[in-house]
């Protein structure tokens, strides 16, 4: 008999999580994906911008990265990327804005921004964010795929084996910011 491929929550669940001033771990996705859980990520936000912490359960190696996909004003109605999409690379060499528009609707892209390494842990603050303002928008789309050197992935509730991670923004998970 055939393996039967998991079904990615995203289409069957509405996902949403709330993330707090300061940093607030995020669920991990990976049990209803059957991958390995690499890392343990957290997120928190200041008016300007949003930090995330991605802590690696093995040390990081050069071949290792993270992506982050965020619409800074969550449109599920939306099935193409706007100008409040957002995807970025993450490695310990430093990080990149990857966005790939449709259209005239478009932002700058990200030129630079912080990744700290502390040990296991990347720390990277996404301050470049087109449209990010949670006193007036306190919801963003967001997902994230970790790619470890060896070839393992973990995705946050949408694996890229189903979907076009960054062409599907109207699939990622609903992050509520909460000033509370």
């Amino acid at each position: 008999m055939h393996s039967i491929s998991p079904i990615p929550p995203a289409l069957f669940f509405d996902v949403k999580a709330k993330v707090r001033r300061g940093l607030t771990k995020l669920p991990s996705g990976s049990h209803l994906l059957a991958e390995k859980h690499l890392a343990d990520v957290e997120m928190g936000f200041t008016d300007e911008a949003l930090e995330i912490e991605v802590t690696f359960k093995r040390p990081i190696k050069d071949g290792d990265a993270v992506e982050f996909f965020v619409d800074t004003r969550d449109l599920k109605t939306s099935k193409t990327i706007t100008q409040f999409c957002h995807h970025y690379k993450c490695t310990l060499l430093g990080g990149v804005e990857l966005t790939r528009f449709r259209g005239d609707d478009t932002h700058p892209l990200a030129e630079d921004f912080s990744i700290q390494v502390r040990g296991k842990t990347l720390c990277i603050t996404l301050d470049q964010l087109h449209g990010f303002d949670p006193k007036r928008f306190n919801r963003i789309g967001f997902t994230y795929q970790i790619t470890r050197e060896d070839g393992d992935a973990e995705h946050f509730f949408l694996s890229k084996s189903t979907h076009n991670l960054a062409q599907n923004p109207h699939l990622w998970t609903t992050i509520t910011l909460e000033d509370k």
